[in-house]
């Protein structure tokens, strides 16, 4: 059950934070991306409710990313914590290398949605697609409540793109 998960070490976004802020549930950061770059293995970064305007790029192994669903079971969270892409890119990139594959990823209580990826010829050289959430050099990646909406790519994967990942899992999501 995801909603067991025993949390060690979190972060805490708001849109009323601050990024020169502790990451405390008392001093938020604000943006998602700069919790998830201090994020080490085992730690979540939980998502107060809102809108966020990112394009994430996740390169840490065993990190959480969660709405505040995980630690209250209330699924209004869902709908409400919303990483919009801003047709800028994918908005989640988990991307590891050949050398060194990411492993046990999770995300849950979480819309995401805004994502664009224009193909070129230079992504066509990198496998470099998907717009809504991209994987790449993964293992054991857990998608849970997650909404994937309203993202678009000309080519493949506009909403979920998945290459060279074992063991992924898609739960309770649409």
């Amino acid at each position: 059950n995801i909603l067991s998960k025993k949390i060690t070490r979190s972060f805490h976004v708001s849109k009323t934070g601050s990024d020169s802020n502790s990451g405390s549930a008392e001093n938020p950061f604000l943006t998602i991306q700069h919790a998830a770059d201090r994020a080490t293995a085992g730690d979540t970064v939980l998502i107060a409710e809102g809108v966020y305007k990112e394009n994430l790029s996740i390169e840490n192994s065993s990190v959480y990313l969660a709405s505040l669903y995980l630690t209250t079971g209330d699924t209004s969270y869902i709908k409400s914590t919303i990483i919009d892409g801003d047709s800028l890119g994918s908005v989640i990139t988990f991307k590891g290398n050949y050398n060194e594959r990411l492993y046990n990823l999770f995300v849950t209580g979480l819309t995401i949605t805004g994502g664009h990826y224009t193909e070129d010829e230079m992504s066509l050289m990198t496998n470099n697609d998907g717009s809504g959430i991209l994987i790449e050099e993964a293992d054991s990646v857990l998608l849970d409540r997650v909404h994937i909406n309203n993202n678009t790519k000309n080519g493949d994967g506009g909403g979920l793109s998945i290459h060279q990942t074992n063991y992924i899992s898609i739960i309770n999501s649409n």
